[in-house]
């Protein structure tokens, strides 16, 4: 399988687009930008929607699909989890559609983001000790 060319990552382009503009330290959040989060958005397509958090100490990446962990939380609660931990990263939350990438005013727009457009991607699943099960779709709770 061949990866896509960086020029056809628009996904990829717009996020280093912003990184670079906001001035941050490049040794800080390098690694994470041009090695982690490059590798993840060329395995998935540019039409795969995400959130993007950007802050002095690095960067998250999350993906649209609900994954529980064994604990029971989820992972549309980690925008805020990341924020409690590196408050900056506040300032720096941004969501891809698939089509551009646009800046969200607060971690409960990121969880917000991510339910609504779990729902339009794959189903994931996640596994317990025993048990292999489909994720629900949040949205027809919200």
């Amino acid at each position: 399988m061949s990866l896509p060319k960086l020029d056809s990552m628009r996904h990829y382009k717009a996020i280093k687009h912003v990184a670079d503009s906001r001035g941050m330290p490049r040794e800080v959040y390098h690694r994470d930008l041009t090695q982690h989060d490059m590798d993840t958005l060329r395995e998935r397509g540019p039409g795969i929607p995400f959130v993007w958090m950007v802050h002095p100490d690095g960067t998250h990446l999350l993906h649209a699909g609900p994954v529980v962990k064994r604990d029971g939380d989820s992972s549309f609660r980690y925008p805020h989890n990341v924020v409690e931990s590196f408050p900056e990263a506040a300032k720096g939350i941004y969501a891809w559609d698939g089509t551009s990438l646009r800046q969200l005013a607060s971690a409960a727009d990121a969880e917000r983001f991510l339910r609504l457009m779990s729902c339009t991607c794959t189903p994931m699943r996640y596994s317990t000790d025993r048990e292999d099960h489909p994720s629900p779709c949040p949205a027809s709770r919200m």
